[in-house]
């Protein structure tokens, strides 16, 4: 996840938060260790440690902190173009949070207000030309100096445009400095209801549980519950 410098900061100062961002990591809790997985930390590298008190820190943050936080989306996309026409513009992507990554932008979202198109899209041809075609800028300069910066690259999650992304449990890394062209196959599973062993549900109605955003409760999570 890239660092800005803090705004006001003269010409080549080092990144840092900008005014009311903390000014080091918390100490990990319990919370954060059962959030995990996780019963003790007496054992674990210091390394370990340290990526676990910044994804809780991150979660922490209000969103509006968090995008102050990362790299704007000016900076990052240089060109955007889907079946030949221009979307640089970011009214065609919406803004999620992953503690783990940072900002996600997602394309073709039936979730963006802003876009009269958004999750109408198909592509019914073959090769980029006919596909979402970006160029990104990852400003590697302003990478954080810590164990939380070890590696470069971009996330990406391909999903259903009535989800949101989950790049911490889907999802790929292209390398900095390439030209990547991706093609994909979907392939549907369906999961068999009661009385069969996977008792899976077709709806989060027929459970007990009504997943939300955390930054947005308008917005449901959508995960692949068929």
């Amino acid at each position: 996840m890239p660092l800005r410098p803090p705004p006001g900061a003269p010409p080549g100062a080092p990144p840092g938060p900008p005014p009311g961002a903390p000014e080091s990591l918390p100490p990990v809790g319990d919370d954060e260790l059962r959030e995990n997985g996780l019963l003790s930390l007496d054992d674990a590298e210091e390394d370990f440690k340290t990526g676990l008190a910044f994804m809780a820190a991150i979660r922490s943050l209000e969103p509006e902190m968090i995008f102050r936080l990362t790299g704007s989306w000016r900076e990052l996309v240089l060109d955007c173009t889907y079946q030949g026409k221009n979307c640089t513009d970011e009214k065609y992507f919406i803004r999620t949070v992953a503690s783990g990554y940072g900002i996600c932008y997602t394309f073709n979202s039936n979730f963006n207000t802003n876009d009269s198109k958004a999750g109408k899209r198909i592509s019914s041809l073959t090769g980029s030309d006919y596909g979402l075609s970006l160029e990104l800028y990852l400003d590697q300069d302003d990478y954080m100096s810590n164990v939380v910066s070890e590696s470069a690259g971009v996330r990406v999650v391909v999903h259903d445009n009535d989800q949101l992304p989950i790049p911490d449990e889907q999802g790929f890394y292209l390398r900095p400095n390439t030209h990547t062209t991706m093609a994909l196959t979907k392939v549907n599973i369906t999961r068999l209801p009661e009385p069969y062993q996977s008792r899976c549900f077709s709806s989060w109605k027929q459970t007990s549980f009504v997943p939300l955003y955390r930054f947005d409760e308008t917005i449901p999570i959508g995960y692949n519950v068929v």
